[in-house]
């Protein structure tokens, strides 16, 4: 397993797409409410983002089995690829945006999506026999980049004094995760 490039190829790439479904997880609240100097006014504002969440979750797995069953791969890219357009424009928005719960929803729906193509994907990469042992090293890497992704996005808090850095932060993750595993075909 561990010499299969294409599965190695797609664990980055999850560990990638972790740092950024983690980043928002942990990171928007700190950024809409602690702006709100302890008012929790703004709170509603981040239920966006695990709404999304829901919703990819659900709908991801239904369209890469019944659309993409031999393109997840790609669809996960594309997926990606989305997330970082839509971070990226959360750097851009104003924190007090009336577009920032949809925008929220947008970037939790095309972060979360991508997992339903990893956890399939993995299996198809190693063969069945071996399905366990690639969703584990998968979940590994997904947590230890995600750990580590934690670690990077507040030294750049720390550095810059701003939160709105970190939605560069995890735009870069969802760039390199999509771009990673473009490449990977089964």
């Amino acid at each position: 397993m561990l010499h299969n490039r294409n599965f190695l190829l797609a664990c980055l790439s999850i560990g990638f797409e972790s740092i950024a479904r983690y980043g928002l997880l942990s990171w928007v609240p700190l950024h809409f409410v602690g702006a709100a100097k302890g008012s929790a006014a703004d709170l509603w504002v981040t239920l966006g983002l695990p709404i999304g969440m829901a919703f990819g979750a659900l709908s991801a797995g239904l369209l890469s089995d019944r659309w993409f069953p031999g393109a997840r791969a790609r669809m996960a890219a594309g997926l990606m690829a989305g997330a970082a357009i839509a971070t990226f424009l959360l750097y851009l928005m104003p924190r007090q945006s009336p577009w920032a719960f949809g925008l929220l929803g947008v970037a939790g729906f095309l972060v979360y999506a991508p997992q339903a193509c990893y956890w399939s994907l993995g299996p198809v990469l190693v063969g069945r026999e071996r399905s366990g042992t690639a969703t584990g090293l998968m979940d590994s890497a997904a947590y230890g980049f995600a750990a580590l992704g934690q670690v990077v996005i507040g030294w750049t808090i720390d550095s810059t004094g701003s939160t709105f850095p970190v939605f560069l932060v995890i735009a870069g993750a969802c760039l390199a995760g999509a771009a990673i595993i473009v490449p990977v075909r089964k």
